[in-house]
C-alpha cells in the first residue's frame, strides 16, 4: 500500500469470479451517502457510521457501486 492514509484497499480472492478483485474507496472522498450500498445486488456493501463496510464474500464484482458513486470514491480493479 501506497503511504497515502486517505485511501482503504480491499484485496480479495472471489470464488464466484474465480479471480482476485481490488476495491479501492477514497476516503477523502466517499461523503457516506450509500449510493453504492442501495445498488449493490449482493449486499456486499454496508453503510456505517463513518466508513462503507465491505464484505468479500457477497460481491459479484458487477461494478454497480463504482458506477453509482457521486464522488467516484470507489475504483474497481481485476
Amino acid at each position: 500500500m501506497s503511504g497515502n492514509v486517505n485511501f482503504l484497499l480491499i484485496h480479495a480472492y472471489n470464488s464466484r469470479t474465480e479471480g482476485v478483485s481490488l476495491i479501492e474507496i477514497d476516503r477523502s472522498r466517499c461523503i457516506y451517502c450509500g449510493a453504492c450500498v442501495g445498488v449493490c445486488p449482493k449486499l456486499a456493501l454496508i453503510l456505517k457510521e463513518t466508513f462503507v463496510e465491505y464484505n468479500q464474500e457477497n460481491c459479484i464484482n458487477c461494478g454497480n457501486c463504482a458506477k453509482a458513486c457521486p464522488m467516484k470514491a470507489i475504483t474497481m480493479r481485476k
